[in-house]
């Protein structure tokens, strides 16, 4: 392991400083640069990914929390909801209002949440009337209305959305079942930095290794291109090699301004840095391979 990361490294180095390095890929197996590209996209990702999972999951386990305790509070004590066969029914005979939470200004945030205007009059967060009706939803000044079978809600537009209640289990919902949902949520939460890593590091992984590609060969048919106008005969596979190594300097600032947040002001800008990385190193080592019908080999640097 500790050879393949010391390899690694120096190809990596080379890549970025040695226009003679280029010379040695020209004659080398294209696995090689295949492999290199991969390590580096491995690299990069872990970096990126565990810089994204410190950044991120601290907000998202505290947005947990506080909807944890939302829930718990606005959520009564002995409040029982029974399920049949896609009807509910409650332990109460009257309904059961669910107000906003009394220290925050949850309507007001409810209606930015659903752009919902600011005169949208609501007073409870969801009202539970077997009987309740589609008109209701104003009476009640709710956001979300269930009656015996759908849940009534209203949606962005103001219009009121209706799902049905047929396909939920048959059973029964407690303050206790709610606790322990509410108990397991967090601890979900607390393994959120390892769960954005590993998601980060997979589609890291997979985006740029095909992305990267079809950049690679759009570019390395250009490179081919200037390399029939200098008369530079170098065959197209190995062009695509020398722009997997250019792309190096363009994949490296790529991860740095995602970490950063931050945006280059150009588009497709990875793509013209690594084309005039490719091009200059074609003008550098280009006229070893105007002369001759066939590649010219150089002995590989241990």
């Amino acid at each position: 392991m500790i050879e393949k990361l010391k390899a690694l490294a120096y190809i990596f180095y080379k890549s970025l400083t040695s226009p003679v390095y280029y010379k040695d890929l020209v004659a080398a197996n294209l696995n090689l640069s295949i492999k290199y590209f991969l390590s580096l996209t491995l690299v990069l990702s872990v970096i990126g990914s565990a810089v994204m999972a410190v950044k991120v999951a601290p907000t998202i386990q505290k947005d947990v929390k506080n909807l944890t305790e939302t829930v718990l509070e606005v959520y009564p004590q002995d409040l029982v909801i029974n399920v049949e066969d896609g009807k509910i029914k409650l332990n109460r005979d009257e309904p059961v209002l669910i107000q906003f939470p009394q220290d925050e200004e949850g309507a007001s945030e409810a209606n930015a949440a659903l752009g919902l205007d600011d005169s949208t009059d609501l007073e409870n967060l969801v009202v539970l009337d077997p009987n309740g009706t589609i008109e209701d939803v104003e009476k009640y000044k709710t956001l979300i209305l269930i009656n015996e079978t759908n849940i009534l809600a209203r949606n962005a537009s103001g219009q009121i959305d209706v799902q049905p209640l047929k396909d939920l289990p048959n059973g029964e919902f407690t303050r206790e079942k709610l606790e322990e949902s509410m108990k397991k949520l967090g601890d979900y939460a607390k393994a959120l930095p390892i769960i954005l890593f590993l998601i980060g590091v997979g589609g890291s992984l997979v985006v740029n290794s095909v992305t990267k590609f079809l950049i690679f060969f759009a570019m390395a048919l250009a490179l081919k291109a200037a390399a029939m106008v200098y008369e530079i005969n170098l065959p197209y596979l190995k062009l695509f090699q020398i722009i997997i190594h250019t792309f190096t300097a363009p994949f490296i600032m790529e991860t740095v301004l995602s970490i950063f947040n931050l945006k280059f002001p150009l588009p497709y800008w990875q793509f013209m840095l690594g084309l005039l990385i490719a091009g200059y190193l074609l003008v550098k080592i280009g006229g070893d391979y105007k002369a001759q019908p066939g590649l010219k080999k150089v002995e590989k640097q241990d």
